[in-house]
């Protein structure tokens, strides 16, 4: 195992290596490096960059849902479409994961998905008509489903792939936690919630920028050739293609789809409803209330940057990760039991705090329990179908509160995190079937 100066600092021998890097190196056994070739770190910080608007983007809705319902007067299971028109941007996404790779390569997938951001939030910005806004968040949601898909694919193939994939994660949760605090703070100060994507659209053409610089020179036929020597070296000569017909064929694929699709839809319905229910049903005020939401992001950020590194420095990743759960269950439980506001909000950092390193996690797993000819698809297709949680479970919540009132999310919560943990036990017998 790699000490902490192993883990932050290359050899001399690493020095003298070359730094030419194609997409392939991602994908050898001997893994790399976050850091070396240099070309690696770049990359790497890229992905951060883009994860945090991802974070920032998902997390945009549940802070702006008193604005939204004000501004477009409509109910709880209208706003609850918002959520759910993400979901067809990612099934897309989840079925194009292997395409694009071959058609445009990681250089063409960063700037697709940065455009498509640009493009919901530039749309948004407008306060357009509440179909046209409808249409926009599933275009933002093909962008975020394909970065999903690549850049967990391209890191959990790194050295420390725990430690890093919880820093990416972590910055997720840092631009989730970031956007309700700028939101509030622009409301406090008079300003219409279209300002806030008018900020997301800055975000989005650093990301364009960050990316297009980093991956330049990954290219669909780089892509292609590394992939078919592959294929050659593992897989009979079958051309990458047969990646994501296998992977759709494997039922660990799916069983890691199931865990991340419960996990990200208790997460962002967390994250979505939070403030409605605080404030219909726990009686806080609105401003104080999306602090609440604040600090869910806050908790998630923490766990992935310290249990990440906490998982990767003991190794059982597995056994790790079903302590989290557990503990998230207990506090969800607390959460919904005990009728305090302060009792409430410490409850849903606790929760944030343990489910934040269970996707990072989940995603270093995979690359044992899967095979390494069907990586990118396997991973790419999971991740992107339990990104789709992030849409689907928000929308039903959204529907069962219009009928049932906001005291329905705890125990919709609950449920999900208790079935989640379950499935995840039950994910390792999947892969000796």
């Amino acid at each position: 195992m790699d000490t902490i100066e192993d883990f932050f600092n290359i050899s001399n021998d690493d020095e003298n290596e070359s730094d030419n890097f194609e997409v392939g190196d991602f994908l050898k056994e001997e893994k790399e490096r976050w850091n070396y070739p240099t070309s690696n770190k770049w990359r790497v910080l890229a992905t951060f960059f883009g994860f945090l608007v991802f974070g920032a983007n998902d997390a945009s809705i549940g802070a702006l849902v008193p604005n939204l319902e004000d501004h477009y007067n409509v109910s709880d299971a209208g706003i609850a479409l918002c959520f759910l028109s993400p979901f067809t941007g990612y099934l897309v996404a989840a079925m194009m994961t292997s395409y694009t790779h071959r058609k445009l390569g990681y250089q063409g997938v960063a700037i697709i998905a940065a455009v498509s951001q640009f493009t919901t939030f530039f749309i948004s910005s407008f306060a357009p008509p509440f179909a046209l806004y409808f249409i926009g968040l599933a275009i933002t949601g093909f962008g975020c489903g394909t970065i999903e898909a690549s850049w967990n694919t391209l890191i959990s193939n790194l050295r420390n792939s725990d430690a890093i994939l919880g820093i990416l994660h972590g910055c997720y949760g840092l631009g989730a936690m970031i956007s309700p605090a700028v939101a509030t703070s622009l409301f406090k100060a008079g300003y219409r919630w279209t300002t806030f994507y008018r900020l997301m659209m800055i975000a989005a053409l650093l990301e364009l920028a960050a990316s297009t610089f980093a991956f330049r020179g990954m290219t669909a036929a780089k892509h292609r050739l590394e992939e078919e020597k592959h294929a050659n070296a593992t897989n009979g000569g079958k051309d990458g293609e047969g990646g994501l017909k296998e992977a759709l064929k494997t039922p660990t694929v799916w069983a890691l789809a199931l865990v991340l699709m419960l996990y990200v839809g208790g997460e962002v319905t967390t994250g979505g409803w939070i403030i409605t229910f605080m404030i219909r049903v726990r009686d806080g005020s609105k401003e104080n209330m999306r602090l609440v939401a604040t600090g869910f992001w806050g908790g998630l950020t923490l766990g992935r940057f310290t249990l990440g590194f906490v998982t990767n420095h003991f190794g059982h990743t597995h056994k790790l990760v079903t302590i989290y759960m557990g503990c998230a269950v207990l506090f969800e439980l607390l959460f919904w039991w005990i009728p305090s506001i302060f009792v409430s909000s410490v409850c849903t950092i606790l929760v944030g705090f343990f489910i934040g390193p269970i996707f990072p996690s989940a995603m270093s797993l995979s690359t044992e329990y899967l095979p390494k000819r069907i990586q990118i698809a396997g991973i790419g297709l999971a991740a992107a179908i339990g990104g789709g949680g992030a849409a689907l479970i928000p929308f039903i919540t959204g529907v069962f509160i219009n009928h049932l009132g906001a005291v329905i999310m705890p125990p919709t919560v609950l449920i999900l995190f208790i079935i989640m943990t379950l499935s995840w036990i039950w994910l390792p017998k999947t892969v000796k079937s």
